[in-house]
């Protein structure tokens, strides 16, 4: 797959790579015949972004679904997805779309009070979001 060049300057580029699976890749490029690999390239992603949750509130005895929606979820459901609500983590996770991730939350003893702020790992990343 190639991309297109977005910005250039003497010593760098820029291009966007749509349907990229973070581990799941080699990079290459070539210049004037000249090719560098992965081991000699930098380069970023988004960090996924959470936005609201579907429910700020649920039963204590769990069970509830919550669709956790965002930005920059990737476009194919991840190989390990783990999140959290604060410091619960979900009975289950999965993907649903790249703006939405879904919890099925697990019975809790106490009620948690306070900003809710939710965990995603995945790809070997991890992030949290408060809002």
């Amino acid at each position: 797959s190639t991309c297109a060049i977005e910005g250039r300057s003497d010593s760098s580029f820029h291009c966007k790579i749509q349907d990229l699976t973070l581990n799941q890749f080699d990079i290459s490029v070539d210049v004037s015949g000249q090719t560098v690999n992965n081991d000699q390239i930098a380069f970023s992603f988004d960090q996924p972004k959470v936005l609201s949750l579907s429910s700020y509130a649920g039963p204590k005895s769990g069970n509830y679904p919550v669709l956790i929606n965002g930005i920059n979820y990737g476009v194919v459901p991840p190989q390990n997805l783990s999140l959290a609500i604060g410091n619960t983590s979900c009975m289950s996770s999965s993907w649903v779309s790249d703006s939405s991730l879904a919890c099925l939350t697990p019975a809790v003893l106490s009620v948690q009070e306070g900003k809710p702020f939710v965990s995603i790992e995945s790809f070997k990343l991890k992030g949290s979001d408060e809002f």
